[in-house]
C-alpha cells in the first residue's frame, strides 16, 4: 500500500509549535523517521542504528537530547544495545512484530540452538544479545531485522547453501525471498522520503502508533 500526505492521519497526534520549530529536532527526526521507515511501515521488526557524532551531523548528541522526548508516543521501542563515550548502538523495534518474528518455530528453534532462553520472552532476549555486544557482533540478531532466516545461518557457516550474491546483506540459496524483503525496505524508505518531501512533520510520522502496519494489514485483507 502507497502512503501519501493525502491519506496520512494526524488524529490524536500533538506537536507543539515550538517542538516544530526546533530545527535541530526536525532535522533529526527526518533522518530517524527514514532510518527507520520499514519499521514504522511494519516490514521488519526492528532496525538497528549505530550513533555516533559525525562532522555536521551530531547524531550520538542529538540523540541523547531529543531520542525519548520524538520516539514517546511512537509504535516504536528502544533498546539500547551498547554504549561507550563515542557511540551507542539502538535497536528500535515494534514489539508485536518482534513478538510474532520469534514465534515462528523456525526463527524459535534456531535461537534456542544457539542457547537463547526464547521462552523467557522478547526482552530477556533481547537483553541476552545485548551481553554480547560488548565482545563482538552477534549476527543471529539478523532475523530480528528483517534478514531471511536461511541468509543468516549462511553468514554463519550453519548452512550448505552457497553465496548467490552480496546486496544490503549476504544472500545464500535461492535469491528470491531475499531480494523481495529489500526491494520492499527500498519502498518503505522511498515512502517515508516522499511524506517528508510533502511537508509532513517528521514528528508526526514517529508518532504514528502503528497506523501503517494496521493500513497495510487492512489493504491486504481486501
Amino acid at each position: 500500500m502507497e502512503f501519501s500526505a493525502a491519506n496520512f492521519s494526524t488524529d490524536s497526534v500533538f506537536i507543539s509549535e515550538s517542538t516544530y520549530n526546533n530545527k535541530s529536532q526536525t532535522h533529526f527526526a527526518a533522518w530517524l523517521a527514514e532510518q527507520l521507515a520499514p519499521t514504522i511501515f511494519g516490514s521488519k521488526p526492528a532496525t538497528l542504528l549505530t550513533l555516533s557524532n559525525l562532522p555536521h551531523l551530531p547524531l550520538l548528541s542529538w540523540w541523547d537530547f531529543y531520542g525519548k522526548s520524538i520516539l514517546a508516543n511512537s509504535c516504536v521501542k528502544i533498546r539500547i544495545m551498547f554504549t561507550c563515550p563515542y557511540r551507542k548502538t539502538v535497536m528500535f523495534y515494534q514489539p508485536k512484530l518482534l513478538e510474532r518474528c520469534l514465534r515462528h518455530p523456525l526463527t524459535k528453534s534456531f535461537f534456542q540452538r544457539q542457547g537463547y532462553s526464547i521462552e523467557k520472552g522478547t526482552e530477556d532476549l533481547l537483553s541476552e544479545l545485548s551481553t554480547y555486544f560488548s565482545q563482538s557482533f552477534p549476527h543471529e540478531i539478523g532475523i530480528l531485522l528483517g534478514i531471511p532466516l536461511k541468509d543468516v545461518q549462511g553468514f554463519m557457516g550453519l548452512s550448505k547453501c552457497p553465496l548467490s550474491c552480496r546486496k544490503h546483506w549476504c544472500v545464500y540459496g535461492n535469491p528470491r525471498l531475499s531480494l523481495q524483503r529489500m526491494n520492499r525496505h527500498r519502498r518503505d524508505q522511498q515512502q517515508m522520503r516522499n511524506l517528508l518531501r510533502a511537508g509532513i512533520n517528521p514528528l508526526m510520522l514517529l508518532a504514528q502508533k502503528g497506523q501503517f502496519v494496521y493500513a497495510r494489514k487492512k489493504k491486504n485483507s481486501a
